[in-house]
């Protein structure tokens, strides 16, 4: 059997699975995966030269229809450039079928063209990595192949979902013959996993949490992130509202409603909690991890189903194994109510620093700084939009400002860089018909700026971009803004314009210089057709003095909201 023949196998198993998206990087090895994609009638192909834009694109994909993608490159460093995307899937688990060609076994480090070591190459930040048969001879062989790609696509579903790699090595001919009668099988054998229909707690593991639970005086419920709102939420509403609990979500948790503190960052240490009870994935709030780590809570649950659990508070007690909605169904029926002063102090804190937000950044003014533009634009997105948020300063002003909550919050906050922020979201525009937006700065958009090469302009995608010509997180971290060396070794200060670039790749560039711009400018960038950019000029220098002012004003307003109890 010859390696195209192999690829038409791989490709009709993957599709008889449900495999729908592929990404690919064209390539010679890659080849004969390349046509068999492309010549499937039900996977949708899509072609991006950039390989480390097309896996974040491919991550972007997967995240937002909550299926596996596969993602297609030719051996060597075009497989090592998938590595960060593959890294951020695995932090965010995000289901990735990643397919490497490869060269056959015995060309590795003999000077043959990209012939590295690739078996391993994503190891240890994907979930699996199968290496496939360099040939076909046997009928073994092809039984490994397929038995491969089933295990291949199941543990890439398997919750917690995540990246799984697949080595191919293929030896020539890569190409079939013009015309020739290739066909997919019609009815492959497929290897599905049917996972178990409940994950209950036992009755004395009820017990054992029903002491600590009237042991506690202070339970407080955290929400962390997830790429969407979760079905749980509701049954998390209900046990708040019914035990008068507190429930603390950041942005990126995309928590629905308007209880709680959705400002993780200004939770002051007298009302740290005794019984912490965490959901879904990492916290962005420094801060936040930083109070619990100084006051940790006696006892810290975390509910998760399966997979790893971090103790990010280094207060972890119990791992609960069980469905999270199922546990604050069954939760609310057993545990007393607390009394409601922990909760009211919550609520009133969230009230307070509303207010000081409203008095902060009026809607009208002509001073046009950073936290401004975002505050405004987290308030002027279209109903249901989907908002991408790139890493650095603009994800930080998204968790401490105002949003409206029938917008999803999405962030490449795996491992926190800025190297895919733009293809991620290119990567949902693609796939969703929602309005997609992107909030980035200018090194995250510079650095990214592949993403658009091959792009269809007809993406409903808008990118506002923060240009403040250097990058200016590091003049509001404590530590570098401190140092005498901090412009010359921590920033990156240029002259780039977005509207040079964007002219380029035919993409129209609104210019915003001061807040009139943007209040005459966005109503004609949002309902633009297609893709277009919004590219805000700020002065980082003045944009790290409000920062450090609104900062200092919340801090001496902070505890007089505490005084009054």
């Amino acid at each position: 059997m010859k390696a195209y023949h192999a690829a038409y196998q791989i490709v009709g198993l993957l599709a008889a699975r449900g495999l729908r998206h592929v990404v690919v990087s064209p390539g010679s090895r890659s080849a004969p995966l390349t046509l068999a994609f492309a010549r499937h009638p039900q996977i949708k192909t899509y072609v991006v030269h950039d390989e480390r834009s097309a896996a974040y694109q491919a991550l972007g994909m997967a995240q937002t229809l909550r299926q596996a993608v596969a993602l297609v490159c030719t051996s060597g460093t075009a497989a090592v450039n998938f590595a960060p995307a593959v890294v951020e899937a695995f932090y965010l688990e995000v289901p990735l079928l990643v397919l490497t060609a490869d060269r056959p076994p015995e060309w590795i480090d003999q000077q043959d063209g990209q012939a590295i070591h690739q078996g391993q190459l994503f190891a240890p930040h994907v979930k699996a990595a199968y290496q496939l048969p360099v040939s076909y001879e046997h009928q073994d062989a092809r039984w490994h192949l397929l038995r491969s790609i089933n295990e291949a696509y199941n543990e890439a579903m398997r919750f917690p979902c995540g990246p799984v790699h697949v080595n191919c090595p293929f030896r020539e001919p890569l190409y079939p013959a013009p015309h020739a009668p290739l066909t997919f099988d019609d009815a492959p054998r497929c290897i599905e996993e049917l996972p178990a229909e409940t994950q209950t707690l036992s009755e004395s593991n009820w017990q054992q949490l029903e002491k600590l639970w009237e042991a506690a005086r202070r339970p407080l419920i955290l929400a962390g992130q997830s790429h969407s709102p979760m079905p749980f939420y509701e049954h998390i509403e209900q046990f708040c509202n019914q035990l008068h609990v507190p429930v603390v979500h950041g942005r990126l948790a995309n928590y629905p409603y308007h209880s709680g503190l959705p400002y993780p960052n200004i939770l002051p240490q007298d009302l740290a909690p005794d019984l912490l009870v965490s959901v879904g994935g990492s916290v962005l709030s420094k801060p936040l991890k930083l109070l619990l780590r100084a006051c940790p809570p006696a006892q810290h649950w975390h509910i998760r189903p399966a997979g790893k659990v971090a103790d990010p508070f280094r207060a972890l007690t119990h791992i609960l194994r069980c469905d999270e909605a199922a546990f604050f169904r069954e939760a609310a029926r057993r545990f007393s109510p607390k009394a409601k002063d922990y909760r009211n102090r919550i609520e009133e804190l969230t009230t307070a620093y509303d207010a000081f937000l409203q008095d902060a950044f009026p809607a009208k003014t002509n001073e046009l700084h950073e936290l401004w533009l975002t505050q405004q634009l987290l308030q002027q997105l279209p109903a249901h939009a989907l908002l991408y948020v790139a890493n650095s300063s603009p994800v930080r002003y998204v968790e401490m400002l105002r949003s409206r909550r029938d917008v999803v919050v999405r962030a490449n906050r795996g491992t926190s860089g800025i190297d895919g922020c733009t293809s991620t979201a290119l990567g949902a525009a693609r796939v969703d018909d929602r309005p997609v937006f992107l909030l980035t700065g200018d090194i995250a958009f510079f650095y990214d700026s592949n993403a658009f090469w091959e792009a269809p302009h007809t993406l409903n995608l808008k990118v506002i971009l923060i240009n403040n010509q250097g990058g200016g997180i590091f003049r509001l971290i404590d530590g570098p803004r401190r140092q005498d060396e901090g412009p010359a070794f921590f920033e990156t200060p240029h002259q780039r314009r977005a509207a040079s670039l964007m002219a380029h790749y035919g993409i129209p560039c609104f210019q915003v210089h001061s807040t009139a711009d943007f209040e005459s400018q966005w109503e004609a960038f949002v309902s633009r057709e297609g893709m277009a950019v919004m590219e805000v000029m700020v002065d980082r220098q003045l944009n790290a003095h409000i920062f450090e002012k609104f900062q200092q004003s919340w801090k001496e307003k902070q505890p007089m909201v505490s005084r009054s109890h």
